[in-house]
Formats: C-alpha cells, sequence, structure tokens
C-alpha cells in the first residue's frame, strides 16, 4: 500500500471512529433530554390531580347542601300538607313520616360524600401511577442514553482497531 493510500486509509479510519463516538454522544443527549422532559411533567400532573380533588370535593359539598335544603323543603311541604289534612304534627304518622324523609336525606348526602370521595381517590390514584410511570420512563431514558454513549464509543473504538489492522495486512 503506497503512503498516500495508507493517509487516506489512517484518515478514513479516525473519522469514522470519531464519526460513532459523537454519533453516541448525540444519542445519550437526546435520551438525557427526554429524562428531563419525563422528570418534569411528574411533578405537574400530581398538581393537576391535586387541583382536581379539590374541585371533586367542592362539587360534592356544593350538591349536599343542595340535598340538605331539598330535604329541608319537602319537610316543610309534608308539615303543610299534614297541616291541612288536620294531622297532628306530634301524632306518629306525622313523625314516621318526617323521620323517613330526613333519613332519605341522610342517605343521599352520604351517597354522594362517598361518590366524591371515590372520585377523589380514583384521581389521585391514577394521577401517582402516572407520575411514577414517568419517573421510570425518565429512568429507561437516563440508561437507554448511556447504553448509545457506550455503543458510540465501542464502535468507534472497533472501526479504529479494524482501521489499524487494516494496515499490517
Amino acid at each position: 500500500m503506497g503512503a498516500a493510500a495508507a493517509g487516506l486509509s489512517i484518515a478514513s479510519t479516525l473519522f469514522g471512529g470519531y464519526s460513532k463516538y459523537k454519533q453516541g454522544e448525540a444519542n445519550e443527549s437526546y435520551y438525557n433530554e427526554l429524562a428531563k422532559e419525563s422528570d418534569k411533567q411528574a411533578p405537574e400532573v400530581l398538581k393537576a390531580a391535586k387541583s382536581n380533588v379539590g374541585m371533586i370535593q367542592e362539587s360534592g359539598s356544593r350538591q349536599t347542601q343542595e340535598v340538605i335544603g331539598d330535604v329541608k323543603g319537602v319537610m316543610g311541604s309534608q308539615k303543610t300538607a299534614l297541616a291541612a289534612g288536620n294531622i297532628a304534627l306530634s301524632s306518629g304518622t306525622a313523625e314516621d313520616i318526617a323521620r323517613d324523609t330526613f333519613n332519605k336525606g341522610l342517605k343521599d348526602e352520604a351517597a354522594i360524600r362517598y361518590n366524591a370521595d371515590i372520585s377523589a381517590w380514583k384521581t389521585t390514584t391514577e394521577a401517582r401511577n402516572k407520575a411514577l410511570n414517568l419517573e421510570s420512563q425518565a429512568d429507561a431514558y437516563r440508561k437507554a442514553g448511556k447504553a448509545a454513549k457506550d455503543a458510540g464509543t465501542m464502535g468507534g473504538l472497533s472501526t479504529l482497531l479494524g482501521g489499524v489492522t487494516s494496515l499490517f495486512k
């Protein structure tokens, strides 16, 4: 092999090895940026869930107050109807009707609170799971970046060794 050919072979080998090394670094940088984005999203997901839970609980509270108002209105209407029918409000029948209406109101109130609590729990749990997934994804991106850099380094070294070997054939 002539001197010019050997020089070109060395230059090509060096360039090829360096290119593979730099490609590995570029891939690592790309994966690290993906990891940063996932790391940034995890707390945002939890913050949004906290806000949503607050709205869910406020809505449940408003609905509960509406049920209480409705029950009081129904009980007032019942008292008026009983009085119009000449039924004493202290009679057993009047008390049974009032107690039944009140208990149904309590059940409605409890159901609303239960549903709000379940919805809030579900929102919180889903957000925690999504945040954990984002954190796991960030770790996977970092590992992929390191693997890409290592592959680039090894590819570059392999190219250099292959080029040096070919000079001695």
